[in-house]
Parts: C-alpha cells; structure tokens; sequence
C-alpha cells in the first residue's frame, strides 16, 4: 500500500531532547516510530542536548534521520527558538508533496512565530503537542494593555498550528481558552 516511496507522509519531529536523553514526550512518541513506519510515516528529529557526551550535527541513528544540536547553558525557550531556527534551515532544502509534510511542535511560544510563518508558507503543517495544562491565568484580573497583549500572543500561537494534540478534554479546553479553534 504505501511502497510508493512519493505516497508517504514526512513528519518531524521537534523536540528539546530526544534519545539517549530521556524525556516523558520523546520516550512515548518514540515508541510510537515502528507502528507510523509501517503505516507510510517517515519521521526525522530535530532535537537540542545539554549534554556534550551526545554526539551532535546531522546523525541516523536506528535508521533516524537526527539533526541534534549543542546548546551549553539553555532555558526551554531558547531551546525551543533554537529548534525553530533549524528546522526552518530544514525545510528551506526540501521539495515537498504539500499534503504529506507536517512539523510537530511540543508546545509553540510567540518567540518562535516567523519561523512557523516562513515554514507554513513552504507547504508544511504545523502540529502542536500539548502534554501539560498551561498556567491557570483566568480573567479575574483587571485588563490591562499588557494582558491585552498577552491575549493576542495566545490567539496567534494558538492558531498557527493546523492540528493541536492534547491528552484529555480539560486539555483541549484549555487550549481554546487561550485561542485555539474547536477544528484544530
């Protein structure tokens, strides 16, 4: 069904650590790679490392395309702004049957818009992975020209991505209360 090798679907995979690091979001969508290979899904990682022991650059490992990068000293978003940085520098090469390439993101910050907007623009899809429920920040507060702002980042974050993945109802909920589409 899918020997076709223009028929299957590429996805990758963007994570701030992926094995031998060990992480709860990478270690499950790992095990998830031989079932979406036998179902005509080609994945490729792009991931970042603390860890200097790891070896770094464009690898196959297990058969994995893997583009990891070194970042020394880094917080969660400059890991993230760094794997939206690559993976733009990724798509900018590859000649893409629209429909079957998708992006997936473990969450999506402002920061790293104009490089989801130049990706979107290439024909890819964005998904966003959602595995934690956001701050409980309801509108008891006073509005406010920075809440104002914070409300519009939300809406543009959200809606970038074409599909949100989330693991329960509250999740999904959530994920509209800050901007997201019932469709997505």
């Amino acid at each position: 069904m899918f020997s076709d090798k223009k028929s299957r679907s590429q996805i990758i995979w963007a994570l701030r650590n992926f094995y031998p690091e060990l992480g709860g979001a990478s270690e499950r969508f790992r095990r998830y790679l031989p079932g979406l290979n036998q179902r005509g899904v080609d994945v490729s990682i792009i991931c970042t490392t603390r860890n200097n022991k790891i070896p770094c650059g464009n690898l196959i490992e297990d058969g994995i395309p893997i583009q990891r990068v070194f970042l020394p000293e880094t917080t969660p978003s400059i890991s993230d702004l760094t794997l939206a940085k690559v993976a733009v520098s990724a798509t900018k090469s590859q000649i893409l049957n629209k429909e079957n390439h998708v992006i997936q993101f473990f969450g999506i910050r402002a920061s790293m818009l104009p490089y989801l907007w130049r990706m979107k623009l290439r024909g890819y899809k964005i998904i966003q992975v959602i595995t934690l429920l956001s701050d409980k920040e309801r509108a008891h507060h006073p509005i406010s020209p920075k809440g104002i702002a914070k409300i519009f980042r939300n809406r543009l974050t959200e809606r970038v991505s074409s599909k949100i993945i989330v693991s329960s109802k509250i999740m999904g909920e959530d994920r509209i209360r800050l901007g997201a589409s019932p469709k997505q």
